[in-house]
């Protein structure tokens, strides 16, 4: 409180000037004397929003409340005995808010001119305090302070509480990290926790006399106070009176609070304030390099990495990278200064040798498949224990444990379990329901004569029978220890058509062979052509070759698609050229069994254009030869008859064609 009169001296009043005189020189002494007075503060209890905070730990932080608020001097702190029975007189608990009428209550209660609610809030993965001051008097809020981005923590809540304790108790607010480190005060330094006079006793004795005051920062925009009382930001000026007054100059929590002591004089002043920095730069860099970094446990970025801007004091770093051991260290940032920390990153990794028994296993780690199958070599896994797994079709699954460590590559080799089902094969005739002998064959193994029995693997197999050269190929799929009975069904032989009889074991001494039974027939190598023989067919040739007269146009080529209806019938329909023709061959199968089939084909051609209208028939011999059971070669001879009506020409020609067919 400052206290201002101007006196007159008149002749007449001189009594009154010497008793205005010395009410003047007490009034200072009682203004310096009013303004020391404290005001007196209830402090209510923490109420935590959305964090979880142990019971023992919110009471050490409430107490420490009180005691930073005390330390700080600005106040007269409540004892928190008396808080706690005023809050049970009107049925409050001591978390609950208490806000309005309450506080109002509660301040009268124990004497108190404010109250201070502290709330601690988590936003998002961080937390911030917030001490909302209501004044009892007018029941207002009069300041709230935020203290932002807080570890959710006990020491979180302390880090808050020193921070937020000090700007609570100040007259301005002090940005977060304000007063961290030092304060210029008439060219001296202060060092943290020390109080900062910002002049608010100081009364200056009234007078008419003026000054101009012109104060500037650097950096610009610092908030200006003047005997504590704020005033603007800087550039700030103004005409003062005469007299004393303390200027501090504060930014933001990266620049450190300064202050400066001046005498006004009627010739005026001007102060240029430097805020000293507050933060230093930081660069880490790391090997291997893209490791990441925290920064006080929260993460800032990838190596290299640089932050021009870290706020002076103490830090933890920590560097952490895939397959390699993190590295944690503290570190302490300069004012000004440049701090550089390397990690030498040590692996954290080995490797794993996998092979199995048969190979070809699919192989998972961890449960996660690895799209590979045995051998695998895994040549970076971390270190510790790994759960390896084998399937294989007809092995089922196998689950080993393995142990890696560092820089060293171990071996796994897993002799895997066959599973076993058991298959027996009968033939019959489709039409007359009689069984028949002949060969069987397993995924393409030649395995004996039907009926047969044996043991295979419990997976999808694909079974071949031909009864005398009627074949059938089905697929069967067997379970673990299932005993499958697999009846397959073949043509019965049309009347009059020659069927191979199927090969017979005698049971006799191997120097006298049975009497009246046909020698043993050696296994029909060409049996996979036969089988394609006995069902219908997409065929598609490619044919070139002469036709030795004038009317059919010499050299030609030809190109057809046909179907076969089975094992002794074919058709062909395609183009010829160059003469242009629509051609058209029937085939007869004369012996369709083995790699080599003779033919007998009717040919008949059309002609379709104008210059080149040739008609023509021919028969033709020939001989199949099969390379795969979809490809083969062919030539074929003949003669026929030609009419080629642009030419006006006919006659007898003899073909000859070389060729080759696919089937499908």
């Amino acid at each position: 409180m400052m206290i201002r009169f101007r006196c007159f001296l008149t002749v007449a009043g001189f009594l009154t000037a010497v008793a205005c005189f010395m009410f003047l020189a007490a009034a200072p002494v009682l203004a310096q004397e009013d303004e020391e007075v404290p005001l007196v503060v209830a402090i209510l209890d923490f109420r935590f929003d959305g964090v979880s905070i142990a019971d023992e730990a919110a009471e050490r932080m409430n107490q420490y409340l009180v005691s930073r608020v005390t330390a700080e001097g600005a106040y007269l702190v409540v004892p928190r005995d008396q808080v706690a029975r005023a809050l049970v007189a009107q049925k409050v608990k001591a978390q609950n808010p208490c806000y309005g009428s309450c506080s109002v209550t509660i301040g009268g209660a124990v004497g108190a001119n404010k109250v201070l609610h502290p709330v601690m809030m988590k936003v998002g993965g961080e937390c911030a305090l917030i001490l909302d001051l209501l004044d009892l008097q007018t029941e207002t809020m009069e300041r709230s302070v935020e203290v932002p981005k807080l570890p959710c923590t006990e020491l979180g809540l302390r880090e808050g509480i020193s921070k937020g304790a000090r700007q609570i108790s100040s007259r301005v607010a002090i940005p977060v990290g304000g007063t961290a480190g030092a304060a210029v005060i008439g060219g001296g330094t202060v060092k943290e926790g020390v109080n900062i006079d910002r002049g608010e006793s100081i009364v200056n004795v009234p007078t008419d006399a003026t000054g101009l005051l012109f104060v500037d920062t650097n950096p610009a925009g610092a908030n200006i106070q003047i005997n504590g009382d704020p005033v603007g930001t800087a550039p700030y000026q103004a005409p003062l009176m005469v007299g004393r007054y303390v200027i501090v100059a504060e930014l933001n929590s990266y620049y450190h609070v300064a202050r400066q002591e001046v005498n006004l004089t009627t010739a005026g002043n001007t102060v240029v304030m430097e805020l000293p920095q507050a933060f230093g730069a930081l660069s880490v860099t790391s090997t291997p390099s893209g490791a990441e970094v925290l920064l006080d446990d929260r993460p800032v970025g990838r190596t290299p990495y640089v932050d021009d801007r870290v706020l002076s004091g103490d830090h933890v770093i920590e560097v952490r990278q895939l397959l390699y051991k993190p590295e944690r260290r503290p570190i302490k940032v300069v004012d000004g200064q440049k701090t550089a920390e390397v990690f030498d990153l040590a692996p954290d990794f080995g490797g794993i040798r996998i092979v199995s028994d048969p190979p070809g296993a699919a192989v998972s780690i961890d449960g996660k498949d690895t799209g590979r199958r045995t051998p695998v070599n895994v040549t970076q896994i971390k270190t510790g224990m790994h759960v390896v797994t084998f399937e294989l079709d007809g092995y089922g699954r196998r689950v080993d444990n393995v142990s890696v460590i560092a820089g060293q590559t171990v071996s796994i080799d897993a002799k895997l379990e066959p599973k076993y089902g058991h298959l027996t094969v009968m033939t019959t005739g489709r039409q007359d329901g009689k069984p028949c002998r002949g060969s069987v064959a397993v995924d393409r193994l030649e395995m004996g004569q039907t009926p047969w029995k044996g043991q295979v693997l419990a997976v999808g197999h694909q079974v071949r029978v031909d009864c005398g050269g009627r074949a059938v190929t089905q697929d069967v799929v067997i379970q673990h220890n299932e005993n499958k009975v697999l009846t397959i069904e073949v043509d019965n032989p049309s009347a009059g058509a020659t069927v191979r009889p199927p090969a017979v074991t005698p049971v006799a001494p191997a120097d006298k062979p049975v009497a009246g039974t046909p020698p043993q027939k050696k296994e029909d190598k060409y049996a996979k052509f036969d089988a394609r023989r006995t069902r219908a067919s997409f065929q598609a040739r490619l044919s070139g070759g002469l036709d030795l007269n004038r009317a059919t146009n010499g050299v030609g080529g030809l190109i057809q698609i046909g179907v076969g209806t089975g094992r002794w019938f074919d058709i062909h329909t395609g183009v010829g050229f160059p003469s242009y023709s629509w051609v058209t061959d029937f085939e007869v199968n004369i012996w369709p069994y083995g790699r080599f089939i003779p033919t007998l084909g009717a040919r008949v051609s059309l002609g379709f254009h104008p210059d080149h209208n040739a008609y023509g028939f021919d028969f033709t011999v020939g001989v199949e030869m099969w390379a795969a059971t979809w490809l083969a070669f062919y030539v074929k001879l003949g003669v026929g008859y030609a009419w080629n009506l642009t030419h006006d020409v006919s006659g007898v020609y003899v073909p000859g064609w070389l060729g080759v067919e696919f089937r499908y």
